[in-house]
């Protein structure tokens, strides 16, 4: 692999090299994308930035998975050459208990810091129910109470 690839990305490219049986179709041709996406175009990230982010894992009663990980720096830290993010779009399709909610606070949480770069940063929480929405709302709402 490239040693463009950002680390955490590296890291789950990897881990479906090392599962290969157990992953789907779609997560073998998701890095062979990459693969190719990475080693085509020239594609910016700031290495601090990853760590500075990655380090707001200690506020939150979790660690990410490896996935997210993979997807929160391909969202949040990857840039094309002109400055545009190279994913600024992003659907994940995974069953109850994968860490969903828990993926969304944290990147929500990173999004309000300074970290982002964007000050004020209006951040908006959809869900199929009110219920559901409030879950990473309280969930950062704890975290900066607990850690003013």
């Amino acid at each position: 692999m490239s040693c463009r690839i950002p680390q955490p990305v590296k890291d789950y490219l990897d881990l479906i090299d090392q599962h290969a049986e157990e992953m789907c179709e779609w997560q073998h041709k998701l890095k062979a994308m990459i693969l190719r996406i990475f080693n085509e175009e020239v594609l910016n990230y700031d290495i601090q930035q990853i760590e500075k982010y990655l380090s707001y894992q200690k506020y939150f009663p979790f660690d990410l998975f490896d996935w997210e990980k993979f997807c929160f720096v391909l969202h949040n830290c990857v840039f094309r050459e002109d400055g545009y993010p190279r994913f600024p779009d992003l659907k994940i399709i995974v069953g109850r208990g994968a860490g969903k909610n828990g993926y969304l606070s944290f990147e929500d949480f990173c999004l309000i810091t300074d970290t982002h770069g964007i000050e004020n940063y209006d951040v908006d929480i959809y869900a199929t129910s009110e219920d559901q929405a409030m879950t990473s709302f309280k969930e950062i709402y704890q975290v900066l109470e607990k850690h003013k």
